[in-house]
């Protein structure tokens, strides 16, 4: 999970409960993280995947949801047509 980070680091301090520490300590192993920065480091970046993903996502069901129906078979029609090519390249 651990990447090579550029650039000058930040320091933050937070309080966690006990449990919350000893979870992490037990994820940071399983994870073979050097260091709980480096677990921590991962874990944020995984969440911004996600969050990013999440937004790409919500704005292309917007894009899809405001199409008209005439618009909406095209891009049904390039889709499918797009997935037959791609096909074709695996065969």
């Amino acid at each position: 999970m651990a990447q090579a980070h550029r650039g000058k680091k930040g320091r933050l301090t937070i309080s966690l409960t006990p449990e919350t520490i000893k979870f992490l300590q037990r994820r940071r192993v399983e994870a073979q993280a050097p260091s709980m920065s480096a677990y921590l480091e991962g874990v944020f970046r995984e969440l911004q995947a996600r969050a990013e993903l999440a937004s790409y996502q919500a704005a292309a069901t917007e894009y899809y949801d405001k199409l008209g129906a005439a618009q909406a078979e095209e891009e049904s029609n390039w889709g499918r047509f797009g997935t037959a090519s791609l096909s074709r390249l695996d065969d």
